[in-house]
């Protein structure tokens, strides 16, 4: 992550005007992050905050508790697939559930992806409980706001969007500006990142070489699983796509991931 104080707060930030204020999260198992706007406006945010706050709020009762326009929340998943929406049925997500490997402490969800696809994907029964305290509050995939936030940005079939949160690694893929491939992976080493990245490229028949790699997340330059992509990549760069007004301090792809979630409100 970029160095700055944190928790980042704009100097217009009051939590008296938080009906005027949509709070994003993105939760984890053991950590979370948070983001607080108003219109394109970032007010305040901040990242790796432990889940123990949202079972016993203390150091973020206030900010937690707060009566908000809009909350959007969504989790780190632990597993997921595409069903186009045309063959989906609600009666057939016990059948794909299995090919997740759902777990006794774990929930199946499913909502639309885009005009295509529905998306089934798998939470922790603990992680889901976090997001019940918030009402009323509205439960995202984490992949919707990012597949909304490239298509409207005009992808090129010659770029494969990475998205990191912590060990999780996001690949996606639009052919003809279409949503082609949407798959998450949970890794443990930036060689682990290679070995998927390695996969889905010659699943999708594309050209390391001729690839060019699109950024965002919980990644830097100066950090050794970028330096290790660009030495198996030569065409790898930070998605700067940006969906409001940031401090200098955070850049755009680091934000990404959590400010796409605003283009999911309903």
């Amino acid at each position: 992550m970029s160095e700055y104080t944190h928790p980042f707060r704009d100097s217009s930030f009051n939590l008296e005007q938080a009906y005027n204020y949509t709070l994003l999260m993105l939760i984890d198992s053991d950590t979370f992050i948070y983001a607080i706007t108003y219109k394109d406006m970032l007010l305040a945010y901040d990242y790796d905050c432990s889940v123990v706050e949202l079972q016993e709020p203390r150091e973020l009762q206030e900010l937690l508790n707060a009566a908000y326009k809009n909350i959007i929340i969504s989790f780190v998943d632990c597993g997921s697939t595409l069903v186009p929406r045309k063959i989906f049925h609600v009666d057939n997500i016990a059948s794909v559930a299995r090919m997740l490997d759902v777990k006794s402490d774990e929930k199946v969800l499913a909502e639309v992806l885009d005009d295509k696809n529905m998306v089934i994907y798998k939470a922790d029964d603990k992680i889901i409980a976090y997001a019940d305290r918030f009402k009323p509050r509205q439960v995202v995939f984490n992949g919707t706001g990012l597949v909304k936030a490239i298509s409207r940005n005009n992808p090129s079939d010659n770029n494969v969007y990475l998205n990191v949160i912590g060990d999780k690694l996001d690949i996606i893929y639009f052919k003809d500006r279409t949503l082609n491939y949407f798959n998450s992976f949970r890794f443990n080493s930036p060689d682990d990142a290679i070995y998927f990245i390695g996969l889905v490229l010659q699943e999708l028949n594309l050209s390391a070489r001729d690839t060019t790699l699109m950024v965002s997340g919980s990644i830097n330059t100066d950090e050794p699983l970028y330096g290790h992509l660009a030495g198996f990549f030569p065409k790898i760069n930070l998605n700067r796509i940006q969906l409001m007004e940031l401090p200098v301090q955070l850049p755009p792809h680091q934000m990404l991931p959590l400010a796409a979630l605003s283009l999911c409100v309903s």
